[in-house]
Parts: structure tokens; C-alpha cells; sequence
């Protein structure tokens, strides 16, 4: 009662009173707030993963059917060597300028880049870490969504923590 008198003081009752009948619905109605809000952002945080994953293979230049990962488990299932990488090539031609008693010469040359190898394989690393960790975290959604169904679950995990407080 004090907040809506508050609210109206204030001139933005529409906000508050909005935002109570949210807070009152979620809490008083269902009774699962926090497990509404914990499921929403634990989604958000897939979300945030399969955007990742992709916005990588946007950065690494792949097709848009064919995933940067897939693409290169699939050439060492082949047999073939990471040595030869599109994306990441080992061996490129340079224009490189030569001075030879005053006179400038361009040649092109052939120009070794090793730390490619380095860079595609930590760029593999964290292509696959996001893709096991969108699947560990869709699991833990698809948990936490199995556990707020079942209500004798959530009151044996309300029973083990009162215990464990030793209130119960």
C-alpha cells in the first residue's frame, strides 16, 4: 500500500504498478519466479554460445551451409593434412622490393608463414569449446526445465539444503 502512495508521489505509477503486477503474478500465481528467470537466462545463455559459434565462421569466411569445425573434422577423417588450410594459408607469394646498386627491383617470392598453424588451431579449439559448451549448456536447460515440472524434485532440493543448513 505504501508503494502505490509512493508510486503516485513519484509520477510514474504505470511503471510501478506494472512492474509490482509482474512481480505479483510471477510470485504470488505460479510460485516460480526464480525458476522462470534462472530458465530464461540460462537460454540466454545458449543464445549467446550458437551466436558466438557463428559470428566465428562469419569471421573465418566460411559458406553459410558449411561450419568452420565440421569442415575441418571432417578433411582429418578424409586423411587429409592440416598442413594445406584455405583459410589459414602456410605458403603465399610476397612483392618484396630489392635494392641493387641504387636501382629498385620487385620480386615476388615465396613467403613461409608458420604462425598460421598456431592460429588455426587455436581458432579450432575455440570453435569446438563453444560448440561443447552450447550443448552442455542446452542440457543444463533442458535439467533445469525437467526439475521445475517435477515438484517432488524441488522439494527434496528444498529438504537436502535445509538439511544441509541444519534447519531441517
Amino acid at each position: 500500500m505504501a508503494l502505490s502512495y509512493m508510486a503516485r508521489q513519484i509520477c510514474l505509477p504505470e511503471t510501478v504498478a506494472r512492474h509490482k503486477y509482474i512481480s505479483t503474478y510471477f510470485r504470488v500465481f505460479s510460485g516460480n519466479y526464480l525458476v522462470i528467470l534462472d530458465i530464461v537466462i540460462k537460454c540466454v545463455y545458449v543464445t549467446n554460445t550458437v551466436l558466438q559459434i557463428y559470428a566465428l565462421n562469419i569471421f573465418l569466411g566460411t559458406s553459410y551451409n558449411e561450419y568452420y569445425g565440421f569442415k575441418v573434422a571432417k578433411s582429418l577423417m578424409y586423411g587429409k593434412n592440416l598442413l594445406r588450410s584455405d583459410t589459414f594459408p602456410r605458403v603465399t607469394m610476397c612483392d618484396i622490393k630489392v635494392r641493387v646498386l641504387g636501382n629498385v627491383h620487385r620480386r615476388t617470392m615465396q613467403c613461409a608463414l608458420p604462425l598460421n598453424l598456431y592460429i588455426e588451431i587455436i581458432f579450432i579449439f575455440i570453435w569446438f569449446w563453444f560448440v561443447f559448451v552450447a550443448c552442455v549448456s542446452s542440457l543444463n536447460v533442458l535439467v533445469c526445465i525437467m526439475r521445475a515440472v517435477n515438484p517432488a524434485d524441488g522439494r527434496s532440493y528444498v529438504k537436502k539444503k535445509l538439511i544441509a543448513m541444519g534447519e531441517y
